[in-house]
């Protein structure tokens, strides 16, 4: 599931952060994932542990993500399921 989430101003920002040249772009990239990583990724970490018995699993899967603007992602992280509970 994915979060809609209307910010003013963020259309003309990646638009212009789209004609940056390739190694600004890249540069970009990681600076917004060492962003996520330090905050982000910790944070929601912390939360999800909080939620007994899956909260383990849930805050295992949380990683960021490799964008232009600092990005999560909470979830399946590769083509193998994950199982939460009984298996039947």
């Amino acid at each position: 599931k994915q979060v809609d989430l209307y910010i003013d101003g963020l259309n003309p920002l990646l638009r212009d952060l789209g004609k940056l040249g390739k190694i600004a772009t890249k540069e970009l990239r990681a600076s917004s994932r060492v962003i996520a990583d330090r905050h982000m990724v910790p944070a929601y970490k912390k939360a999800a542990r909080e939620v007994p018995s899956w909260g383990g699993y849930l805050a295992n899967s949380i990683r960021s993500r490799n964008d232009r603007l600092p990005s999560v992602k909470i979830g399946q992280t590769g083509s193998r399921k994950q199982t939460i509970g009984l298996k039947p």
